[in-house]
């Protein structure tokens, strides 16, 4: 008996200990770990989402390429639900329309801090051209060095156009841009320290898609919500991170489309040009498996590893009807040696064979110059890119070399919906009469998309919004989309667009509308 009273007690013993244990675990965690979201939570509120809610900060980083699309479309998405705020939409509840009201009063835009001796004494700069190869926002500071002028110095200036929301007290978003270095395509240095500041619930923009995939990681450890408004490749979304949103169709989506347009224009000699960084391949690798898909007679070749695979010499003819002629690769020179680059000793290979249209899969300002010593070298066949080759760079690197470029995109230029034919008209007005493109539109399509994510919400938790984001269907300028489990992107067609240069300027056609798409359900 004593020694089952023993036993017993040593049980219960134990047990108070691990108990105890557990207890002083909990509590520690309670008090001294803070989770990526714990910013957010109130004493008021558990989820944190009062109203009005916390004060949001967004980073838009941006690649300094002297292009300023994506933050034109962002601050014209800001610029315009500031001046509709207090319109009523039709259907709109009377709390959301409060709600909404009271964040887009509340929207301010922060630029990166100019020079402040060009800010004071207002300098104009004229004889720095708009063409010079300047960071975007080096063209920020001239341009603001020239506001005092009857005429600005160029008339696409987004501090100009939104100066009213420069000076926003007691902001409920705060829209925060900064300029992305030129550093290597893995580098994620810019989100790492982004994502160390207290202050950001979310980010839109990095434009280039391996910097995205690395700064992804950087975000989601830190419960950032991050929006990518161009990053194509798939492994983006592929590990079904909770705060990562891919907002257009993937490389292979891409691919398949410029392989379907091959086969409706009965160009079944083709061949492919890809540069060495891992989108150029990626668009490769699959335009050549959807070649086989389009033409097919016969499934496309695998490697070992089940990818399609790269070699030239293991990519035969898997048709009848299909001549993939050649498929040659080059390695990207630095950026700032990428003029002087000569490519005619491959051209000159590829030439010997006979194509009716040939895939370039690379990027602006590198194609370019592969496009200029294609002319040179009597090629003249129709060029086919990807989503990367989108841009007014087109002609303005290439010139009429850039004449016979047909490109895959996601913005039909000639859409005739009432929200993009308003949407280009309000543009027009913001810039001058500068027309939307690519980058613009899908830097508005984002910025609108997480305004409407904390109406939805109610809430500006980054955790609560991508719930939100994940679980709705959304209404854009080119149809409704939504977002699957991976947080990628579906609904979104892709056209086919034609450069058409002439009299020294360029412009984009829409040549290749897509078929109308069966219904995709939304769970």
């Amino acid at each position: 008996m004593d020694k089952y009273i023993a036993g017993t007690m040593r049980r219960v013993g134990v047990s108070v200990v691990v108990l105890a244990s557990l207890s002083f675990a909990l509590l520690t965690q309670k008090v001294y770990h803070r989770s990526p979201t714990d910013r957010y939570v109130s004493d008021e509120h558990e989820s944190g989402c009062l109203w009005p809610p916390a004060p949001m900060r967004i980073v838009v980083p941006w690649f300094e390429d002297g292009r300023m699309s994506l933050i034109q479309g962002v601050t014209a998405a800001a610029m315009d639900l500031q001046a509709a705020h207090v319109a009523h939409r039709p259907g709109e509840s009377v709390e959301d329309w409060l709600i909404r009201s009271e964040l887009a009063s509340r929207i301010k835009l922060v630029f990166p801090s100019a020079n402040e001796r060009l800010e004071q004494n207002r300098k104009v700069l004229s004889d720095v051209p708009v063409t010079k190869d300047l960071s975007a926002f080096e063209r920020l500071k001239r341009w603001t060095a020239a506001l005092g002028q009857d005429e600005p110095y160029y008339q696409g200036d987004p501090r100009q156009v939104a100066t009213r929301l420069r000076n926003v007290e007691d902001p409920l978003i705060t829209v925060e841009f900064v300029d992305e270095p030129d550093a290597g395509e893995t580098d994620n240095a810019l989100a790492r320290s982004i994502a160390e500041r207290p202050d950001v619930s979310a980010v839109i923009g990095h434009e280039r898609s391996r910097v995205a995939v690395a700064s992804a990681v950087a975000y989601e450890d830190a419960g950032i919500l991050y929006l990518s408004p161009k990053a194509t490749l798939a492994r983006l979304t592929r590990h079904r991170f909770k705060y990562a949103f891919r907002m257009v169709p993937s490389d292979d989506a891409f691919a398949e489309t410029l392989a379907a347009y091959t086969k409706h224009r009965d160009w079944n000699r083709i061949g492919v040009i890809y540069a060495r960084f891992e989108q150029g391949e990626a668009l490769a690798r699959e335009f050549a498996a959807h070649l086989r898909k389009a033409w097919a007679t016969q499934s496309p070749e695998k490697a070992d590893d089940g990818e399609t695979t790269l070699d030239a010499d293991a990519a035969p003819d898997a048709t009848r009807d299909l001549k993939l002629a050649y498929f040659r690769s080059y390695l990207p020179s630095p950026r700032d040696a990428y003029a002087r680059t000569d490519h005619r000793e491959l051209l000159e290979e590829v030439t010997k064979f006979e194509v009716d249209a040939l895939l370039l899969a690379d990027q602006f300002p590198w194609a370019a110059k592969m496009m200029r010593d294609m002319r040179e070298m009597g090629m003249t066949q129709p060029v086919l890119g990807g989503e990367l080759l989108d841009s007014s760079q087109a002609w303005q690197r290439a010139g009429e070399a850039a004449d016979n470029l047909y490109v895959a995109t996601v913005v039909d230029p000639q859409s005739k919906s009432q929200e993009y034919m308003e949407f280009q008209a309000r543009f027009r007005e913001h810039f001058s009469g500068l027309l939307a493109g690519y980058g613009s539109v899908q830097g508005y399509e984002a910025f609108n998309l997480l305004f409407n994510a904390i109406v939805e919400s109610k809430c500006t938790n980054p955790l609560v919004l991508a719930t939100t984001l994940r679980t709705t269907q959304w209404e854009g300028m080119f149809g409704n989309y939504h977002f699957d489990n991976t947080n990628a992107i579906i609904g979104r067609d892709i056209y086919i667009k034609k450069v058409y240069f002439m009299n020294g300027r360029g412009s984009f056609s829409t040549i290749y509308p897509p078929k109308p798409r069966p219904k995709v359900s939304f769970p």
